[in-house]
């Protein structure tokens, strides 16, 4: 077997979810334990491995414009590769092939083991054999390409829900939960090198385990995460609102791991609007399970995300939206702007909403949401939490930076800390002083 001499460098590069994190971090693993490694700088490696998104029109034109700035680097050094897997690919093969036919190679989907045979047969020329041989220098469990502190954990795959606008049922499949045993094990090998806080991931985690045989729950998951030693928080993201059980609630008001937080994306509040998006609630069983979820976890953090400009949606229509918001006030909230994905039912409804309203919605509904989020910062000022240190910033007052946890990483503000000689990757007791948009101001309390 042919093991390289040296590190090969390779860069990859990730694009959408954090799902699609967890799937690039697991190619990075892979390669690493095969004589590869991550090069941040991708004018100086082999290959350049893409994991692209179409969720979205944003999404696919980001993932086209970092293919193309791909193929600039290739230009000036044609020997690197370039290799494109993930969504794209799966949804878009035949046409990325002919517009973009400077990339090497097109994986759909992602398989680790598919892309490592193509870097081996082009870059060290072996046509018959590859080196699959471990190093000995690559620690065991998942390698990282984000903060250190934290990691996403994927409880399952794909998706059994059909809304109207989705594509994600076509591209990753029906649900499919992952081992708990399995998942158990990567979560240890994590938090043995330093992660913090686990972060459940899923098309929709709260369905997970009613797939197994025998069946499972994700409280069963929880009781099972939370059974391993070690300091670190739990922080569960993208629940649907069919499947939030009374149990769940119950077992994270009791935790003390489990961060009293819930992403829920609701995508509208209109029962009209829900009805076309096939979603299976209504209105009136939403604002029953969030007045219930306040009751039983009065500090709950709750995070939604909504989509303006469905086919259809008219001012009223938005107006109820509005409204429900306000009834809610959820600590944070994402908006989308609806985009017509081929081949979805939503595509070809009839009412389309013109793209200059779809964007003045949107951009209404970050106003609405700002104006809630600083009544909700304000009461922050004076009280005392429990913060997760991540950088070290050596400027200013505030001089590190980390997340309280009714903050999730990437997508809500942060804290601004004032202190000294504090350790990277551990919590203290930090006292908010001040408030700025989505972003906390304290000081260490020792």
């Amino acid at each position: 077997m042919m093991i390289p001499r040296s590190k090969t460098p390779i860069s990859i590069i990730n694009l959408g979810c954090p799902k699609n994190l967890v799937d690039s971090e697991e190619v990075l693993t892979y390669l690493s334990a095969r004589g590869f490694v991550n090069e941040k700088n991708i004018i100086n490696t082999r290959a350049i491995l893409l994991n692209t998104c179409c969720f979205i029109d944003d999404a696919k034109e980001e993932s086209i414009e970092k293919i193309l700035q791909a193929v600039q680097i290739k230009k000036e050094n044609p020997e690197c590769l370039i290799l494109v897997f993930g969504c794209m690919p799966v949804r878009y093969l035949e046409e990325l092939k002919q517009a973009i036919p400077e990339v090497d190679q097109f994986f759909p989907g992602t398989n680790p083991e598919e892309i490592y045979r193509y870097l081996v047969k082009f870059l060290f020329h072996e046509q018959e054999q590859y080196f699959d041989e471990l190093t000995s220098s690559v620690p065991s469990g998942r390698l990282w390409l984000e903060n250190p502190y934290f990691a996403y954990l994927k409880v399952a795959e794909g998706c059994d829900y059909q809304c109207s606008f989705c594509v994600i049922p076509q591209i990753r499949g029906p649900y499919r939960s992952i081992l708990p045993d399995k998942i158990v094990a990567e979560a240890t090998g994590l938090l043995n090198r330093g992660v913090k806080e686990l972060i459940l991931v899923a098309q929709h985690t709260t369905a997970y385990g009613r797939d197994l045989n025998p069946q499972r729950s994700l409280v069963d998951l929880l009781q099972a995460l939370e059974s391993i030693n070690g300091n670190f928080w739990i922080r569960i993201l993208y629940a649907h609102p069919m499947e939030i059980k009374d149990s769940l609630l119950h077992y994270i008001s009791k935790s003390k791991k489990i961060c009293h937080y819930l992403d829920i994306p609701i995508q509208h509040s209109h029962e009209i609007i829900l009805k076309n998006m096939k979603r299976k609630e209504n209105s009136d069983e939403l604002l029953n399970l969030f007045q219930k979820l306040l009751k039983k976890i009065p500090d709950i953090a709750l995070r939604t995300s909504v989509l303006v400009g469905f086919p259809g949606e008219t001012e009223k229509m938005f107006s109820h939206l509005i409204d429900f918001i306000q009834k809610i006030k959820f600590m944070h909230l994402g908006c989308f702007k609806f985009s017509a994905q081929a081949g979805t039912p939503a595509a070809s409804m009839r009412g389309q909403v013109p793209v200059k309203i779809r964007e003045q919605r949107a951009v209404k509904i970050i106003t609405f949401q700002q104006k809630i989020i600083a009544g909700i910062q304000s009461r922050f000022v004076g009280s005392v939490h429990k913060v997760l240190v991540e950088e070290f910033l050596n400027e200013g007052p505030y001089n590190y930076a980390g997340r309280a946890v009714f903050q999730a990483p990437e997508i809500d503000g942060v804290v601004f800390i004032r202190g000294s000689n504090l350790k990277c990757g551990e919590f203290y007791s930090v006292k908010i002083e001040d408030f700025e948009q989505y972003d906390l101001f304290g000081t260490v309390i020792l």
